[in-house]
Formats: C-alpha cells, sequence, structure tokens
C-alpha cells in the first residue's frame, strides 16, 4: 500500500509536474536533472533532485539503435553501500515515469515475457501502467540486498483479442474439458428440434456453475452463463468515508486494488477451468486487454462514493457481462446478446 505521505513527497522531490517517459537520454537527463555517478561505472547517473547529500538515487537507461528509451533501472546508495529504495522515491519515480497515471499492482507472472528476460534478476513485484503512453511495465528487484526498479516501455497496441467461446468446439470436447478439470455434468438438454444436445452444465468444486448454450443441434456452441456464490466484494470492517475523507488517493489507490484483486479471482474461478474452450486466454484478462473490462473506470467511480455500493458491474458489451450482484453472485455471460 501506498503511504499516506506520498503527495507530499512528489512535491517535495519536485515532481508536482511529472515528467513522463522520457524519448532520448537528452529529455532524461533534464527532466531527472542527472550528473555522471563517477568515471568508473560508465552509463551510470545519479539523480540530483531525489538524492540527498550521501544518499544517492541512481538510474541506468538502456536505448533502442536509434536512441529512443528502452528502459530505466533504478537503484540506491548510502555512502559505498547499496540501499533499498526507500517508498516516497520508488512512488516519485513511478509516478513520475508515468504521469501520475495509476499503476496497477500485477503477478509479476503475467508481465511481458520480453521485460522479464531482459532482467538480471527475477522480479519480486510487478507493475503495469495501462493509460499510459507509451505503456509501461515496472519491476522490483533484489540485487546485493538491496531493492531497485525497473521500468520498460510495452508496444503501443496489442493485437484484437475475439472475446467469446472458441470455434470449432463440440458436445465430446466440451465433455472431454470436464473430465480432464475434474468438472461435472450436470444437465444435457436435447434440442427442440431433437437434433442433438443444446444445452450443458457443468459444475466444480468451488460451488461454480457453467450453462454452454447452442441454439440447435448443427450450430456453434456460442453461450456461455457462468457464475458461483461468495460473499460481499468489500470489507465490511471498513471504515469506507472516514478512509476516503482522510486520504483520498490512497483510499483509491486501495479500491482499485481490490476490485482488481476481486476481478481476477473471479477469472481465477471462472474462467481457468474453461480456459482451453475459451476464444481467448485467461491472461489476457488478467492483463486488462479482454474489449470492454472496465476495471479501473469502475475502480475510479466507486472510490468517489460517500458508501460502497452493493455491486458492481466489471464489464458490459454486446458480448460480455461481468458483474457482483448484491447477494456476492459472481456472474459471467459470453454471447452475443445484440441478436
Amino acid at each position: 500500500m501506498r503511504s499516506f505521505l506520498l503527495a507530499a513527497s512528489l512535491v517535495a522531490s519536485g515532481f508536482a509536474n511529472s515528467p513522463g517517459w522520457p524519448a532520448d537520454m537528452n529529455s532524461l537527463r533534464k527532466a531527472w536533472n542527472l550528473v555522471p555517478a563517477d568515471a568508473a561505472r560508465r552509463g551510470l547517473w545519479e539523480c540530483r533532485k531525489l538524492s540527498k547529500a550521501s544518499d544517492r538515487i541512481l538510474v541506468r537507461a538502456d536505448s533502442t539503435k536509434d536512441g529512443a528509451t528502452r528502459s530505466l533501472e533504478w537503484s540506491a546508495e548510502s555512502g559505498l553501500s547499496r540501499k533499498d529504495l526507500p517508498e516516497d522515491i520508488f512512488w516519485a519515480i513511478l509516478d513520475g515515469a508515468s504521469q501520475n497515471a495509476e499503476w496497477t499492482e500485477a503477478d509479476p507472472d503475467i508481465l511481458p515475457k520480453s521485460f522479464l528476460r531482459s532482467m538480471e534478476e527475477p522480479a519480486s513485484q510487478g507493475f503495469l501502467c495501462r493509460s499510459c503512453k507509451p505503456r509501461l511495465v515496472a519491476a522490483t528487484f533484489t540485487r546485493h540486498g538491496a531493492t531497485g526498479l525497473r521500468i520498460a516501455s510495452m508496444p503501443e497496441s496489442a493485437p484484437t483479442i475475439s472475446v467469446g467461446l472458441a470455434s470449432g468446439i463440440t458436445e465430446d470436447g466440451i465433455r472431454s474439458l470436464a473430465a480432464q478439470r475434474s468438472l461435472s455434468v450436470d444437465v444435457a438438454n436435447p434440442c427442440k428440434d431433437k437434433g442433438g444436445i443444446c444445452t450443458m452444465e457443468l459444475s466444480g468444486s468451488a460451488g461454480q456453475k457453467w450453462v454452454f448454450t447452442r441454439t440447435n443441434g448443427t450450430a456453434a456452441w456460442t453461450g456461455l452463463d457462468a457464475s458461483y456464490q461468495a460473499g460481499a466484494w468489500w470489507s465490511p470492517e471498513w471504515d469506507w468515508d472516514s478512509l476516503r475523507t482522510h486520504s483520498p488517493r490512497e483510499f483509491g489507490a486501495v479500491v482499485g486494488a481490490w476490485i482488481g484483486s476481486q476481478a481476477d479471482l473471479l477469472a481465477n474461478n471462472l474462467l481457468s477451468p474453461i480456459e482451453p474452450v475459451l476464444g481467448f486466454p485467461v491472461s489476457s484478462w488478467k492483463n486488462r486487454e479482454l474489449q470492454g473490462l472496465r476495471i479501473q473506470v469502475v475502480s475510479d467511480s466507486v472510490a468517489k462514493l460517500p458508501r460502497p455500493p452493493v455491486s458492481l458491474t466489471l464489464a458490459q458489451t454486446d458480448r460480455l457481462r461481468v458483474g457482483i450482484d448484491e447477494f456476492g453472485r459472481r456472474s459471467l455471460k459470453l454471447g452475443d446478446f445484440a441478436k
């Protein structure tokens, strides 16, 4: 969780006007007031805006052949010893790079593989800024016992992902999926013309229900209605309005992380068990690349309310509807609702 002193630390560090992602080394030096760290370590720079006396904040940049900034690696030293990046400096760097756009904490496993391969040490924590231009990815790492931070730009556009069930799935394919994933086939209803099965209902050990539908015995399976029962999406122990008014930005980050975790838990329960018959990878949900997902928009809106809403709508398009109702039921529908 961010420190309540984040806003003050940004101003104190000189980042009331955040510099954003540097286009090249020249703009990086100017934005962060960099000077060479020492002659023995070429390519390593000291950030004078963030350094204090013997506590130095250092950065090393990686650039493309044409000079564009590809990634930045930040670390801290005190005298001759490495030290962890202080929390206020850590967030000042992230918010400076993103121009205060929201960062979402992410499991390192879902970060872009090209980014993970560029790191010398394993990523400890992952962060994504999907609304940044360019989109940014970041991760912490540990080197010689001290925590550092690596930030990189991602490709501007992601491939379009099909929202729906995979083409070509069959009744036997759904039954095979159930057997492989230890799911029960509870219902198999025939079509109205008796020409095959048009509704199949599966259930899971955590109380999940999946209902697959099609229009007739020769048509493709195109409809999915999935759900499971859980508790309230928010913690009843929160003093909602007090927290919101005390530190709106901190509260917004907490609400965003909470709703994001609920969305990912929904995906783990309803999408992961049937991933082989989906037309998209579950990772596209967790990377928030699935068309129609409104996780950030919902989070920003909810964080401004005087009390938590009893229900949430996380997606609502012609092909995808996802929500949590007032009774704690998590539901997901795939299909062509426009017809």
